[in-house]
């Protein structure tokens, strides 16, 4: 049997071959080697995430939302922005960050909150160990928070499904910029092109999202779940 061994320095040059770094302002792609540059978009979040952590099973796109939302977010910005309230405008201190939402993030993240909630109640009322008065309130909170959820039992799977469906969107928005890329004379730019390919084989296909609007989705992917399969040899360094 021949045992193939790659030394550190084999292994960080496969890594410098693939590459995706968020930079100011801007993305920078190494793609086969050679690079190119990504403009800040909503799509290139949830790439950047699945390339540098592609899943052993197919994330939901509202799970996909929320992690890219911690790792990725709040972005620095130098811009005028208007206050909500008043209706002026400021200028951020240098450094100051804004906080991007969307998605519906707020409601995901108040349902998901809700969910572990009533997970540590009813498991302080399955517990032998917690005492009487602790399993009284417990179960107070816990009726509290059935009664709210009868009241609103859409909060949770809408928040999910929209959070999907606009992470499919992004995705599929972002696949079609990179797949009509010009170079700075007008032709088909080779790089981004090539990487809008890649995606497509690797990321859209595998997710159910390969097809155009309307068309059946193979894959593997579960309905509003995502994934990445790279092929072998590749491996994103970020």
């Amino acid at each position: 049997m021949n045992i193939q061994t790659h030394s550190k320095s084999e292994r960080a040059a496969t890594r410098s071959q693939w590459a995706i770094r968020q930079g100011l302002g801007l993305w920078e792609l190494t793609f086969g080697g050679q690079t190119a540059v990504l403009k800040h978009e909503q799509g290139v979040y949830y790439v950047a995430y699945l390339l540098l952590n592609p899943p052993t099973e197919p994330i939901h796109g509202l799970a996909l939302a929320l992690r890219t939302e911690a790792i990725y977010r709040p972005i620095p910005v130098a811009a005028e922005v208007a206050g909500s309230a008043s209706g002026t405008t400021f200028v951020p201190e240098a450094g100051a960050v804004l906080q991007e939402r969307s998605l519906g993030l707020e409601d995901a993240q108040a349902a998901w909150a809700l969910r572990r909630k009533q997970r540590e109640l009813e498991a302080l009322l399955d517990d032998d160990n917690t005492t009487a008065p602790v399993k009284e309130e417990a179960l107070r909170e816990l009726e509290a928070l059935y009664e709210f959820q009868r009241g609103h039992p859409w909060r949770a799977g809408d928040a999910a499904q929209k959070a999907a469906a606009a992470v499919g969107k992004a995705l599929q928005r972002f696949h079609r910029r990179l797949a009509e890329a010009v170079d700075a004379f007008g032709r088909p730019h080779p790089v981004l092109r090539a990487f809008a390919a890649h995606l497509k084989n690797h990321l859209l296909i595998p997710s159910g999202r390969g097809c155009a609007r309307g068309g059946p989705r193979p894959g593997s992917g579960r309905a509003g779940c995502f994934t990445y399969e790279p092929p072998a040899g590749v491996a994103w360094a970020g």
